[in-house]
């Protein structure tokens, strides 16, 4: 998790099913909502840009595409009208 707590935990993964990583300015908001094995404190920006070169791609990707899939489905159904004044 980049700079949020995520309060919704219904849409977190289960305990055992991902490992977590959290990166917050505010060390006292790491793992406040969902355990994690690592706890970076930080201006997210800086700390992304330091850490993307040292990761490596997974080939499984199905816990990925399934979050994915669900924020899409959640966005359709959260979508404000656009109103007209």
């Amino acid at each position: 998790m980049v700079g949020t707590s995520f309060p919704y935990l219904e849409f977190l993964p289960k305990p055992g099913e991902a490992k977590g990583v959290q990166i917050e300015i505010d060390p006292k908001r790491i793992g406040l909502r969902f355990p994690v094995e690592v706890g970076l404190v930080g201006d997210c920006r800086r700390i992304l840009r330091d850490l993307l070169p040292r990761l490596k791609r997974k080939e499984n990707r199905s816990f990925l595409e399934k979050a994915q899939k669900g924020m899409e489905d959640w966005r359709k159904n959260h979508a404000r009208p656009c109103s007209t004044h």
